[in-house]
Order: C-alpha cells, then structure tokens, then sequence
C-alpha cells in the first residue's frame, strides 16, 4: 500500500523485526493478514515471493474467516499474477501458541523447517507480550531475557 509505505518511510524493513502496537480493535491483526497475502507476490509486485506463519498466542475467534475474506477480495485483485484462493491460503501456516516455552520450542524445532520448506518469508507473532500476561513471572529481568531470546531466534 502506498499510502502505508509513506507514513513508514518507505514500509515495513523485509530484513527484521517490525513491532507493531495500538490499542485492541485498531487493525493491527487484520494489517498481520494482509502483509500473509501481500508477502506472496513477486518482489517486483510489492510481494516477498514466499509465503507466512502466523502465530498466535490467543483464541482465533473470526481470524480465519477474515483471512478467508481478504484472500477472496486479494485473488480479484491479482489474479493476473496468478493469484487463487487456495494457493494463498495454502501458504499462509497458522501454529496456535499457548505458552512462552511452546513459542521457544516452536522458533527452535519447527520454524527452520517452515522457512526452508514452504519457502516462508513473513513471520507474524500476535502477540509476543500475550505469553507473559497473566503468568506469575514477576521478575522483569527474567521476562526481558525471555523476550530477547525469543527475538534473537527471529
């Protein structure tokens, strides 16, 4: 989207990690979805010609029903690039993360394989801090260690 890449100085860097942060209900999920089907183009078509893994740490409620929508409203709109909704939703790989250790376990033992195998190259974590809320892991410390090994592994 143009518009976005302006307000971001040019968009999102393909290179590292983007946090993205807002209050519940601003889209910050549905922008996740739409960077899964927008990652598939070509390159040269805005695209990261590979596809996603989306994890996240919450009930899916309708993600996978909107994901189906934008998949539908994306096939329109590039069809010509050979754009389906199958194809897209093939490559968009959703893992449900329910504890910070089943994230460290997942970064380890099953992302290399996503990466190398169904040729990912978006990785959506919804949400990182979601792991530690509602945990008794008072120690900052412990937590931020946490935190920077979790990011260290993406």
């Amino acid at each position: 989207c143009q518009v976005l890449d302006r307000c971001l100085g040019g968009g999102l860097d393909a290179h590292g990690i983007t946090e993205l942060a807002g209050c519940g209900g601003v889209g910050k999920t549905q922008l996740a979805l739409q960077l899964m089907l927008q990652a598939q183009l070509p390159p040269d078509h805005g695209g990261l010609g590979g596809g996603a893994v989306y994890m996240h740490t919450k009930p899916l409620g309708g993600m996978s029903d909107r994901l189906q929508e934008l998949a539908v409203n994306f096939e329109a709109r590039h069809r010509g690039l050979g754009a389906s909704v199958s194809g897209l939703l093939d490559n968009c790989h959703i893992i449900r993360i329910p504890s910070a250790e089943f994230f460290a376990e997942t970064l380890a033992r099953d992302l290399p394989g996503h990466l190398q195998q169904a040729k990912v190259r978006l990785v959506v974590v919804d949400s990182i801090c979601g792991l530690h809320r509602g945990t008794d892991e008072n120690d900052t410390l412990k937590r931020s260690a946490h935190l920077h090994d979790q990011a260290t592994r993406l």
